[in-house]
């Protein structure tokens, strides 16, 4: 079922999460955090959103602003990659996270 509201926006204690549904192409998560954590932190913010399941860290992009995770395998249970997920980190100067997107998209 769908819902009237393709965008909704959660405040909480650390930081603001955005939710999109982009039709039946693609959903996106958008975690903003008031004070920035650390790289191990975001990342189990990045698994609770991704349904407790790990990024494949092995697929990581290290960029001067952000680190970018691709994963997600083409059927569900499947294990052929298809990098349908992606997860940004988005760095600060000294290397911390001020932010997190996930991008889910349908095959």
């Amino acid at each position: 079922m769908t819902s009237p509201c393709s965008v909704r926006v959660y405040a909480f204690r650390n930081g603001t999460l955005i939710t999109q549904r982009n039709g039946t192409e693609s959903v996106e998560y958008t975690l903003a955090f008031y004070q920035p954590i650390s790289q191990q932190q975001a990342l189990a913010h990045v698994n609770i959103l991704n349904e407790g399941k790990e990024f494949d860290t092995d697929t990581s992009e290290v960029q001067p602003t952000e680190i970018i995770y691709r994963d997600c395998p083409y059927d569900a249970g499947g294990q052929e990659p298809a990098m349908l997920c992606e997860a940004k980190l988005y760095l600060t100067p000294d290397k911390q996270i001020w932010g997190i997107t996930i991008v889910f998209s349908s095959p």
